[in-house]
């Protein structure tokens, strides 16, 4: 399949995804980022590529426990959209993830913070919205403020790498739902 039909093909399946997720656990917005996008797709490889994006947690979903039970159900979400791109992508190693997703809060955007620490990370980017299938450059709300607290910012950027590693799993313990794929 040619490159240019893979990456649409990627952007419908993260697309319906995307929609699911917010119909079933109320995301308030999902974004793709990264080679996806960046220069019209120009350096994505659909061999070894990922595909990032950015999930915005509900906002009534506030404490950790409620954060912790969301991301658990969003976890099933995201493997299932790691076996549909295995296979549309022909990956042949089902224990590299293909997906990457940040999970972050209103806040997190509010004060532009970033688990890698990067400055003005989601107001300096571009971001494809999964829900109306435009580009912004930013997300729109992020960088109002700056944040005093250095702490209060590590402590955030710590909680943003540890929800994007939880989140960082393969098809590898489901592969008895491709068997038909294959056949």
């Amino acid at each position: 399949m040619e490159s240019k039909m893979i990456k649409e093909e990627v952007f419908i399946t993260t697309a319906k995804w995307a929609q699911e997720v917010k119909s079933q656990l109320g995301a308030d917005k999902c974004y793709v980022f990264g080679s996806l996008i960046h220069r019209d797709g120009e350096q994505f490889d659909p061999i070894s590529s990922d595909i990032d994006l950015v999930v915005i947690i509900p906002e009534n979903i506030r404490s950790e426990v409620q954060i912790v039970e969301w991301l658990e159900k969003l976890k099933q979400y995201k493997q299932n959209l790691e076996r549909d791109l295995f296979v549309l992508l022909r990956r042949n190693n089902p224990n590299e993830p293909i997906v990457s997703v940040l999970p972050v809060t209103q806040e997190e955007l509010f004060f532009d913070i970033h688990k890698s620490k990067a400055p003005s990370f989601f107001s300096g980017n571009k971001f494809k919205c999964l829900f109306t299938n435009t580009v912004h450059d930013g997300i729109e709300g992020s960088n109002v403020k700056e944040l005093d607290s250095q702490l209060i910012k590590q402590v955030i950027e710590f909680c943003q790498k540890n929800r994007n590693e939880f989140l960082s799993n393969t098809i590898h313990s489901d592969l008895s739902l491709l068997e038909w794929k294959f056949e």
